[in-house]
């Protein structure tokens, strides 16, 4: 983990993992429903399961977030866009939220404050229930791919991401897995979120 920020209120302890990222990265909870991109929340559910050893209570997981490691704006006009907005999901409580940033304008975080009614919109927003549902996702994906392994489930079956663009154009091996006779992919498709939590769906 390249950073753990630590909120403590009321007798509670809120933690978020933020992961630094040059050339841009993007948070899409599809993708982690799917084995794709779930490092980062790997580590926040590590740390809410074993943090009270270190920090010496329980802990409430804040979220995940990408930080621009190199927000150069290519100009003065974009210097005042929002160059330093991080992307990720961030636990959907007002509290939490305003800690990690005052007026809610977005400039931070992927999340905007309506002045008016104090109410938080992004997409990038998920309830402690929601995370609850995501991390016996990540539980299970985890677990089926131990079992894979230990049966000698290893064949070469890339995550063919939306536009039919393979990782396998970039690996660096994929000499070693005959990257041009592999028919069989795996689709990334894009899941709605009601299908995510709506049906409390954990296995498929």
């Amino acid at each position: 983990m390249d950073r753990i920020d630590v909120y403590k209120e009321n007798g509670r302890t809120y933690m978020r993992v933020i992961d630094y990222k040059t050339g841009g990265k993007d948070f899409d909870l599809s993708d982690v429903w799917q084995g794709i991109n779930v490092q980062m929340l790997l580590y926040l559910f590590a740390v809410k399961e074993k943090g009270a050893e270190r920090y010496g209570r329980e802990i409430q997981p804040a979220g995940v977030l990408y930080m621009p490691g190199d927000p150069s704006p290519a100009s003065e006009e974009e210097k005042a866009e929002k160059v330093y907005t991080m992307k990720g999901l961030i636990l959907n409580q007002p509290e939490v939220l305003k800690a990690m940033e005052e007026k809610g304008e977005g400039v931070f975080i992927p999340a905007t404050m309506d002045p008016e009614t104090g109410r938080w919109n992004a997409d990038a927003l998920a309830t402690l229930e929601e995370l609850g549902v995501i991390e016996k996702r990540i539980e299970y994906l985890v677990t089926e791919m131990v079992s894979g392994l230990r049966r000698g489930e290893i064949g070469a079956v890339p995550a063919e991401q939306r536009g039919g663009d393979r990782p396998c154009r970039y690996c660096p091996y994929k000499a070693v897995c005959r990257n041009d006779r592999i028919t069989e992919s795996r689709k990334i498709r894009n899941i709605p979120r009601a299908e995510m939590f709506g049906k409390g769906e954990t296995d498929g």
